[in-house]
């Protein structure tokens, strides 16, 4: 009897330690990337790891970004928070508090920022990055001077430099954020000016041997948080990039090129194969394919694969709609794989936030985050237990002085000014309309200003069923009114848990002949060609807006 009570005791003992066993959690957010540049959502691309990673958990077909580039969706993902709730010195500067703020490349995280590492690892997680960043302030303020672009990779000095730079990277990746373990890391986009014009480009085998470090280095005892982010679809050019020596990277020169995931001349090969052009979206993403590829088949060789929660999503959309409230720039693709927990080859057309995923990452982990840690989402985990159909009757979306809120079917849309920039363009010291983040450095892209006739309208209501391309405003529709206001009423929930205004109802100049005028002169003002409007996505631009008609 004794020993019975022994074994059941034991056999009790080992079903609850099994029952605590928290989940590895993997966070994958890619670049740029829209859900027609993965082949599970019906691009025509050769993604098969990513397809089989959709197939065996839980794909969503309505998730949005809090913002529509780089910086602060990426704030989101780090905190769970809305990028307006950044406290950053920078931030504070440039949006003084009685103001509408802008919100674009400007948001960072500092020490004080509460993030999902800081979390995790109070937690008891061991958690790492690899990738992009760009979260940081500029270099000058991390105490860095830029390169001169004719430096050379091959040049000692230089070589200590960019080792210099790497390690400042990842000294403020952990102080900042909060990690454990940093690697690889882009701590701006890879083509950005201040590093030398040879190293300016992608080398994702770099990022992907900062992974495998990162499992190498973990110890098996507590579980672990990687946030593992590509550089890819952003540009430069990816077929320019792979020609490049992969022994040179940002962070010095390796003593070997790292021989971590398929061979870049496959990527063509099979590409061919497939009966797919090798252009700047397949090979792309074809590239992180085979990135995600090497990850899964080390996690499954440590015998990690089933204990470990994948998330995988994107920044951003992408051109015409990035920089904007747009849904091209703000929908993403979001796929969660949770064996064991997640059903296979499940969909769901629920409105989700990229602020959803701190909440759901504390949620799977059991921790709880610091209180007043601004969390702005809510825990996915009831959408994978198949408990509830909904979590949000609307999200919300903010991108430079522009905010939008849209329940799936309806959007809507305001532009509020500040009253600097206002009295700039009553008075006559603006020539001509500011584009939406207030930098006259950095413009609106073509393909940006020319995708959206409404752009710089103060009020815009867009039926999506009917106009899923956003070019016909239905705000001065009588007919509309009610839904006007509702939808307002809706934007007004959000704006107002802010630290800065945001106005409910715009200056009376921004309905005026002379207003109208400064935003033709705005459109205008066309910048040279970048990178995407040499791609096919000019051509998808306009096939889907001539359809739209």
């Amino acid at each position: 009897m004794k020993i019975k009570l022994t074994v059941i005791l034991f056999f009790v003992s080992a079903v609850l330690a099994s029952a605590e066993k928290r989940p590895n959690i993997l966070l994958i957010v890619a670049d740029d990337t829209t859900d027609d540049l993965l082949g599970c959502y019906g691009g025509k691309v050769l993604t098969p790891t990513i397809d089989k990673l959709a197939s065996q958990g839980l794909r969503f077909s309505r998730a949005y970004s809090t913002s529509s580039v780089c910086t602060p969706s990426r704030y989101s993902f780090q905190t769970g928070a809305y990028p307006g709730h950044c406290d950053s010195e920078h931030f504070l500067k440039e949006n003084p508090v009685d103001q509408p703020y802008t919100v674009h490349f400007n948001v960072d995280i500092h020490e004080g920022t509460p993030t999902v590492a800081k979390v995790l690892s109070a937690g008891g997680y061991y958690t790492g990055f690899v990738g992009k960043w760009h979260l940081a302030p500029h270099i000058h303020e991390l105490g860095l001077k830029p390169f001169k672009a004719d430096d050379d990779p091959n040049d000692p000095e230089v070589d200590a430099k960019l080792r210099h730079m790497q390690q400042v990277s990842v000294d403020y990746l952990k102080r900042a954020g909060g990690y454990e373990y940093a690697a690889s890391v882009f701590i701006e986009n890879p083509e950005i000016g201040f590093m030398p014009k040879a190293l300016m480009h992608h080398h994702m085998e770099w990022i992907t041997m900062g992974a495998i470090d990162f499992f190498d280095s973990w110890d098996g005892e507590r579980p672990f948080f990687l946030s593992y982010n590509s550089t890819v679809r952003h540009g430069p050019s990816h077929r320019a990039s792979m020609k490049e020596d992969m022994h040179q990277t940002i962070g010095g020169k390796l003593d070997e090129a790292p021989d971590v995931q398929r061979s870049r001349e496959s990527i063509f090969q099979r590409l061919e194969e497939a009966g797919l052009a090798a252009d700047f979206n397949t090979s792309g993403m074809l590239w992180l394919d085979d990135a995600l590829e090497a990850i899964f088949q080390r996690l499954e060789e440590a015998g990690q694969m089933d204990n470990t929660l994948i998330i995988f999503a994107s920044d951003n959309g992408n051109e015409p709609g990035k920089a904007t409230c747009y849904e091209r720039g703000i929908r993403l693709p979001l796929m969660i794989k949770w064996p064991g927990r997640v059903k296979s080859d499940a969909k769901s057309d629920a409105l989700v936030s990229n602020i959803d995923i701190a909440p759901t990452i504390f949620d799977a982990a059991r921790v709880t985050p610091p209180t007043g840690m601004p969390l702005d989402g809510k825990s996915l985990l009831p959408l994978l237990d198949g408990k509830v159909e909904k979590l949000h009757d609307e999200v919300y979306v903010e991108f430079g002085y522009a905010r939008a809120v849209t329940d799936g079917n309806w959007k809507y849309l305001a532009v509020r000014w500040p009253e600097p920039i206002l009295e700039g363009m009553k008075n006559g010291m603006l020539d001509k309309a500011p584009n939406l983040f207030n930098n006259f450095s950095m413009n609106q892209a073509p393909i940006t200003l020319s995708g959206y006739p409404h752009m710089f309208e103060p009020d815009q209501l867009y039926d999506l069923r009917r106009d899923p391309e956003e070019q016909n405003n239905l705000a001065r529709n009588p007919e509309q009114a009610a839904k006007l206001d509702e939808m307002k009423r809706r934007l007004a929930s959000y704006t107002s848990g802010f630290a800065h205004p945001f106005p409910g109802m715009a200056d009376d100049f921004q309905s005026s002949e002379n207003y109208q005028a400064l935003i033709e002169e705005t459109r205008k003002q066309v910048p040279p060609p970048q990178w995407w409007t040499r791609s096919k996505e000019w051509q998808n631009m306009q096939e889907r807006q001539k359809n739209a008609k």
